[in-house]
């Protein structure tokens, strides 16, 4: 599905945040092709070295630029703006992620977030201690009150929303 996404909108430059093993980024990477830029960010070094291995086994390419640290602090000092960008960081920061990533996203741009129906419960009344549910049922709500952006929630696994900047 995200090599759809890449391939549909024509995306070259790509940001994508949060990777536990560098599965989607071998498949975005693939999409935008040689002349395609992704930039990369890891929470861990333990899943960068893992997403180190699986690119050596998938052949990483030369644009690929596989950094460590805060997702939103990596895109904001990333200069210039993004044709997608793929959020997948920890779900309690999905609201800052979409504060952080639609300034950074060119008009016409896809910002596409995993694991929006959060196994159904975003769905239900959040337990007062349940943060990555509450980040998950805010950042819908978000997405779907943005005038920035035409949202769209994919029920597919656990949930893909694709929204696209206006």
């Amino acid at each position: 599905m995200l090599t759809l996404f890449v391939q549909v909108s024509g995306a070259k430059r790509i940001f994508e945040m949060g990777s536990a093993i560098g599965y989607s980024t071998i498949w975005l990477a693939r999409a935008a092709g040689p002349e395609g830029k992704s930039d990369l960010y890891r929470r861990r070094c333990g899943e960068s070295a893992a997403g180190e291995g699986l690119f050596s086994a998938r052949g990483r390419r030369q644009t690929d630029d596989v950094r460590v640290g805060n997702a939103h602090e990596l895109l904001q000092k990333t200069p210039g703006k993004f044709d997608l960008i793929f959020n997948d960081v920890d779900k309690d920061q999905y609201p800052a992620s979409l504060r952080v990533a639609v300034p950074k996203l060119r008009r016409g741009g896809l910002f596409i977030s995993d694991n929006t129906l959060w196994s159904g419960k975003a769905a239900r009344p959040a337990a007062p201690d349940d943060a990555r549910t509450q980040g998950i049922q805010e950042f819908n709500r978000l997405v779907y009150a943005s005038k920035e952006l035409y949202p769209v929630l994919i029920p597919l696994r656990d949930g893909v929303a694709v929204c696209r900047k206006i």
